[in-house]
């Protein structure tokens, strides 16, 4: 499921298209949104995989994604994060 390519959108209306990509929605609710979603909970317990292997799962596909990473970036901002390129402050807990 991961290992696609991250679709890219240009637009709100491309957003809500790409949102149904569930490699995209999970990352990205995890990611943006502090959300876990019914697709990260498979991949947590249908495949059997620990939080590390989660982690690195999603974090590979998280830096496969330019739009992701722009996305992330304007967030920690809002947070009032110093360090853009750190992903490791997110953390799966």
């Amino acid at each position: 499921m991961l290992n696609s390519t991250p679709p890219i959108f240009n637009s709100k209306k491309d957003f809500s298209f790409v949102m149904e990509n569930p490699a995209f929605n999970v990352t990205y609710s995890f990611y943006i949104n502090d959300q876990k979603t019914v697709d990260y909970f498979k991949l947590k317990h249908e495949k059997k995989l620990d939080e590390n292997d989660l982690k690195n799962l999603l974090m590979s596909y998280l830096k496969k994604s330019s739009p992701l990473i722009r996305k992330l970036e304007i967030h920690k901002v809002q947070l009032k994060q110093d360090t853009l390129n750190d992903f490791s402050s997110y953390t799966l807990e």
